[in-house]
């Protein structure tokens, strides 16, 4: 992909982020998103049919930018998930996303959208383990849906407990819920 264009996609990634910390998803209009980003509206609508495409785009990179990086952490040398502490403070910088949509009609599209995010990163991270072929689907499902119901429950506390505490608690139950060698 051309640099320009990866650079212009960032920008309105950037401007989306910066808004969804402002305002409830249904008050973001594309006109907005082109003013945060001083980008032209012809613009956007030349990368993106919609604001929920460009939602996509976001999320994507969420993704990349929670690759993981820590080699204290992984499955095959801690039993712990990689991505774990960078989810964990990405959600804690961006609860007031969540917040903002609390009671709007985007509340459910954001929790499927972190419910999304959060399997993604967990299967890829499984796929990429010596427990590939020994997780069972039920498993990772469950591993899933526990990691978005305390994400859910500590961004309805305000955080206010450490990321460095629910990442122990977190890599507690992974750590028993991964197959014996």
């Amino acid at each position: 992909m051309d640099r320009r264009v990866q650079e212009t996609q960032k920008k309105m990634v950037g401007a989306l982020r910066v808004l969804m910390q402002r305002y409830p998803w249904d008050a973001i209009t594309v006109a907005t998103i082109c003013q945060e980003s001083s980008i032209a509206r012809s613009t956007f609508y030349s990368h993106f049919d919609t604001k929920d495409d460009l939602m996509q785009l976001s999320l994507e990179y969420l993704a990349t930018e929670l690759a993981p990086v820590d080699t204290r952490r992984g499955l095959d040398s801690a039993r712990s998930l990689k991505f774990l502490p960078a989810l964990l403070d990405h959600i804690k910088d961006h609860r007031l996303i969540v917040v903002k949509n609390v009671d709007t009609a985007a509340a459910s599209m954001i929790q499927k959208n972190i419910a999304k995010t959060i399997e993604g990163l967990v299967y890829n991270e499984v796929q990429a383990s010596r427990y590939a072929d020994s997780v069972h689907h039920s498993d990772l499902l469950f591993m899933c849906g526990g990691l978005g119901a305390i994400a859910e429950k500590w961004i309805g506390d305000e955080c206010r407990e450490s990321v460095a505490s629910v990442v122990a608690v977190i890599d507690d139950l992974i750590e028993r819920a991964m197959p014996r060698e």
